[in-house]
């Protein structure tokens, strides 16, 4: 029996390219043309719930209030009304309940087979090196709470990657062959047109990219100072900043800002930039995943990346790129100027991590692993 997709996020409206990235209108358009999909929904927090999730739980720090209201039991309780009030409208047959991490728990009707994909979980957030991303220590015992009871009643859950699999057996106690990992893909429109035609690529334009909307978070600080003592050993040495809108007065250094992938102008200048790129380097301090690291070896890009969480999945240590401490900015500095120095070690790691990516972190890879893993249980 093919499964027939109801899908349910919370990361924006389900086609919407800036929503999660993108990876939501990718993954359930990828669904809905492999044909398996049914109808995809958002049952996120209304203007009037996320406002009275936010009086509950308070917090000085914005990025702290913004986890509250996304962790908190009443937006779990919320949610899962928004998504009671869907299922009960959907008139359209199907046999799967398909949703986007575990912020809610929906009904389930009969026979209907309950999945849900993850980029990351509770438990990993809890770990002391990851503090700095915490939401209150209240808001994390009901996250906690509520992630255990979902994790118990879910049927099937397909996670990003094996780091994440792991945790969700060691942390959560969910049974080996009920949680698979299938990966992720790339939110690039022209993904597809990189792999049918691939082009040659150049580094030696000496400009390092780095792509990510939380400065802070993503490491911009180490970036900063590894490529200060970059420019002391390569002093025609570029870093472009995209994503992010800060003000830096630094030589060398120019900052792009954020470039929207639903615009095509700057979706074609966000290519431009990766074209003339040498090298991709993110020292993120927290990243379940890293679907940046992919767009960039897309593009055949060697990357240098934090040796925490999946990364070290993404970017095969040594072969395709780095992987590096975080917060060794000396670490950082000495792998740039190798790869900066030897164009020809940039190419061959460049080429290895676009033909691991293309083979590896597709859409319609894991939809297709989905797919059968979901058929199974009907067979």
């Amino acid at each position: 029996m093919p499964p027939r997709i109801l899908g349910l996020t919370v990361f924006g409206e389900p086609f919407d390219l800036r929503s999660w990235s993108g990876s939501t209108k990718s993954f359930f358009s990828c669904i809905q043309d492999k044909g398996n999909l049914v109808e995809a929904h958002s049952v996120d927090l209304n203007r009037t719930q996320k406002l009275l999730s936010a009086a509950r739980h308070p917090a000085l720090s914005r990025r702290r209030l913004y986890l509250n209201v996304m962790k908190s039991k009443l937006s779990f309780e919320f949610r899962s009304d928004n998504a009671r009030r869907v299922v009960g409208h959907t008139t359209q047959n199907y046999n799967v309940i398909l949703q986007l991490g575990a912020l809610f728990l929906p009904p389930v009707p009969k026979d209907v087979l309950h999945c849900s994909y993850h980029d990351g979980n509770t438990a990993v957030s809890r770990r002391s090196e990851f503090s700095y991303v915490r939401a209150s220590p209240q808001v994390l015992a009901e996250s906690w709470r509520n992630e255990q009871e979902f994790y118990r009643r879910v049927n099937m859950i397909f996670t990003m990657s094996e780091w994440l699999r792991r945790s969700m057996i060691e942390d959560f106690g969910v049974v080996p062959e009920n949680v698979i990992a299938v990966g992720a893909g790339p939110n690039l429109k022209y993904a597809q047109q990189i792999i049918d035609s691939p082009a040659p690529k150049h580094h030696a334009n000496k400009t390092i990219l780095f792509v990510g909307v939380d400065f802070e978070g993503k490491g911009g600080p180490t970036i900063l100072e590894a490529f200060r003592r970059v420019r002391r050993e390569i002093p025609d040495a570029k870093l472009r900043i995209v994503g992010c809108n800060l003000t830096l007065d630094e030589p060398g250094v120019e900052v792009i800002g954020i470039l929207d992938k639903s615009d095509p102008n700057q979706e074609d200048r966000l290519r431009q930039i990766y074209d003339e790129a040498s090298l991709f380097a993110l020292p993120t301090r927290f990243d379940c995943f890293g679907i940046a690291f992919v767009e960039a070896m897309y593009h055949r890009l060697p990357c240098i990346g934090s040796n925490i969480c999946a990364i070290p999945e993404i970017i095969r240590d040594g072969e395709t790129g780095f992987t590096l401490p975080p917060q060794d900015a000396s670490q950082w500095a000495d792998k740039i100027i190798l790869l900066l120095r030897d164009e020809r070690l940039a190419q061959k790691m460049g080429d290895r991590g676009f033909e691991y990516a293309t083979n590896r972190y597709r859409w319609d890879l894991v939809v297709d692993r989905m797919v059968k893993s979901m058929a199974g249980r009907f067979a």
